[in-house]
């Protein structure tokens, strides 16, 4: 744990989750940051204190977003057994963020595409404040351009996607709230400013 995010200035370490007695246990995060390094940390309250914990060695409670839709909760779940053992790199990745979705679906018998393009003409258009879990949502890129990535919903501000960004460096699952996907002054600009494009697939 540290005061500040590593490897920015005057950051410090301050504690162990085992010394301050968090292992295990859940809590509410208040900020993010991305450093330089492309790590991502979070920080939370404990005792009255900010703590700064590296995205890796925090885990979201993903099952409790567990649905009742037994063919979506099938793929959702070959997806998020891929979280951290799938990096996007040149050498080791199996996926970009279209193709990975496009896995995922594949398995429950729709063919999306290989795409971010293609993928965003399958299914049903749904408005962005409507979102369901499975639904598939869209990003802008500053660098890239228009609908240049994609994710699914999983429910409660999360999604599950593929990118170099997250904290697992590949398939992993991001926030919503997290500025980096959602603000004007990001790289990511989720595309409900101005569009809303959500397809719901099942």
């Amino acid at each position: 744990m540290y005061n500040l995010p590593a490897h920015t200035n005057d950051a410090r370490k301050i504690g162990t989750s085992k010394n301050l007695h968090l292992k295990n246990k859940w809590v509410h995060v208040n900020m993010i940051a991305h450093t330089n390094l492309h790590a991502v940390y979070y920080r939370f309250k404990h005792q009255g204190k900010n703590y700064w914990i590296l995205g890796q060695n925090i885990k979201y409670n993903l099952k409790a977003l567990e649905g009742n839709k037994k063919s979506l909760e099938r793929i959702i779940k070959i997806g998020e057994k891929m979280i951290g053992h799938s990096k996007y790199d040149e050498k080791s990745r199996h996926f970009d963020c279209s193709s990975f979705m496009n896995y995922l679906f594949t398995k429950a018998g729709h063919h999306l595409g290989s795409t971010t393009f293609s993928q965003c003409y399958n299914g049903k258009p749904v408005n962005y404040k409507n979102k369901k879990r499975g639904d598939l949502i869209f990003f802008d890129d500053k660098d890239d351009g228009h609908l240049a990535h994609v994710g699914m919903y999983l429910g409660k501000g999360l999604f599950l996607h593929d990118s170099p960004y997250t904290d697992n460096g590949g398939v992993g699952v991001s926030s919503l709230q997290d500025n980096f996907w959602n603000s004007r002054n990001s790289k990511y600009l989720s595309v409900h400013y101005p569009d809303g494009i959500v397809r719901r697939i099942m």
